[in-house]
């Protein structure tokens, strides 16, 4: 595969789901009441774990590369070699990682309404571990991301 169609599938798959939503924030300045609020506004569009959707779409779209890439090899009556058993591992780690992102955007989601729901109740202490919590989201939910991206792909351009 030559560079430019690989930069583009890249570009296409990857960086676009994980960063289109984020580089349109800055748009908002164009409104006055979001001026100078760029980060919060971020931080607010990923805290409850929201990547976790973009990591279950990409660890789909690498299963479905590496189930045709094992297609191909059972056609070939190449069912036993190291490249099926590399495409069946691909789909069984991408399965597993988007059934536990699956489970983190449930838990994420009850997370936000519990703290809606209790917003105006919480005592100091209970709202720093509120945000420790937030942030556990946030920081799994990117490194979630990141992994899946990689792993994606990994997987692409083995089964290319």
């Amino acid at each position: 595969m030559d560079f430019p169609h690989a930069a583009m599938w890249f570009l296409t798959n990857v960086a676009t789901p994980l960063l289109a939503p984020i580089a349109l924030l800055p748009l908002a300045t164009l409104h006055s009441r979001y001026r100078g609020r760029i980060g919060a506004l971020v931080y607010r569009s990923v805290k409850d774990g929201q990547l976790f959707w973009t990591v279950i779409a990409m660890c789909t779209a690498a299963m479905y590369e590496a189930g045709r890439h094992l297609n191909v090899l059972l056609g070939k009556g190449l069912a036993s070699t190291s490249d099926a058993t590399i495409a069946l591992t691909s789909i069984g780690w991408h399965s597993v990682f988007m059934l536990l992102s699956s489970v983190f955007v449930l838990l994420g989601a009850l997370e936000a309404d519990e703290h809606q729901r209790n917003s105006g109740r919480r005592r100091v202490n209970s709202r720093d571990e509120h945000f420790a919590r937030r942030n556990v989201f946030l920081i799994t939910s990117i490194g979630a991301a990141a992994v899946t991206a990689v792993t994606f792909t990994a997987t692409h351009f083995w089964a290319e």
